[in-house]
C-alpha cells in the first residue's frame, strides 16, 4: 500500500480530511483481511517504508495514528520512488504470491515517465489499483499555524482530486480506480481486488 502524505492530503473536502479518511480506509482493509500479507509505504517528496510486508496487520494499525503530513520536510508528491520501494518489497515475497499495489492519493504527481514505470510493473505481473481521496471541487491546502499555503505570488494554493490522471494510471497499471466515498460496497470492492490480485474491471 502506498499512502500519499503530501500536504494536499490535509484538505478537508472529505470528512474529516483526506489523510484521515485514507487512514480509516486502511484500518478497514486490515480488519477485513486478517492474515493477508500487507506492507505500507508513506510518501510525499520522498518515500518511507512504514512497515515491510507482514501478516501482522495489527502492528500496521498501531502505526496509522502517527502517520501525518508533518513527517515530511519537503512538500510535493513524487510517486516514482514509492513505486520502486514497493517493487523491492514485493520482490522478497514467494514467487506464487499475488502481487499488487494499492495507491491511496489525491493525485497530481511531480514525476516524469510515471506511465512507463507503471507499465513495466504491470508487465512484471504487479497490478496498480488506486483509491482516490478528495473531491474534484477541492479546497485550499492547510499550512502551519492555521494558515493556508500560498504560492510565490501569494495566492492561496488549491488542490483538487485528479480523477482523470489517477484513472489513467490505474488503466496503465492493469488495475481499477475508485473514489473513496461513503458507499462502503464500492470502497470494499477495490480493497478486495487489491488484495486478491483479481483481473475484474470497474463497473
Amino acid at each position: 500500500i502506498l499512502l500519499d502524505i503530501s500536504r494536499s492530503m490535509e484538505v478537508p473536502d472529505v470528512r474529516p480530511a483526506r489523510l484521515a479518511r485514507a487512514r480509516q480506509e486502511l484500518e478497514d482493509l486490515i480488519k477485513q483481511n486478517q492474515g493477508v500479507r500487507i506492507g505500507l509505504v508513506a510518501f510525499a517528496s520522498v518515500a518511507h517504508v512504514v512497515a515491510p510486508i507482514t501478516e501482522d496487520g495489527q502492528a500496521i494499525r498501531g502505526l496509522l495514528p502517527s502517520i501525518s503530513s508533518d513527517l515530511v520536510r519537503l512538500q510535493g508528491s513524487r510517486l516514482g520512488q514509492a513505486l520502486e520501494r514497493a517493487k523491492t518489497l514485493l520482490a522478497g515475497q514467494p514467487e506464487q504470491s499475488q502481487q499488487s499495489i494499492l495507491l491511496i492519493s489525491d493525485g497530481d504527481f511531480a514525476d516524469s515517465e510515471l506511465e512507463q514505470q507503471i507499465q513495466a510493473l504491470a508487465t512484471a505481473g504487479i497490478k496498480l489499483h488506486i483509491l482516490g481521496v478528495g473531491t474534484t471541487d477541492g479546497g485550499p491546502v492547510p499550512g502551519s499555524q492555521g494558515m493556508f499555503l500560498s504560492d510565490s505570488n501569494r495566492q492561496t494554493v488549491e488542490s483538487q482530486l485528479d480523477e482523470v490522471g489517477l484513472q489513467r494510471l490505474a488503466e496503465v497499471g492493469g488495475g481499477i480506480y475508485q473514489t473513496a466515498d461513503y458507499r462502503d460496497g464500492d470502497t470494499e470492492r477495490i480493497l478486495e481486488l487489491a488484495v486478491s490480485g483479481s483481473d475484474a474491471q470497474a463497473s
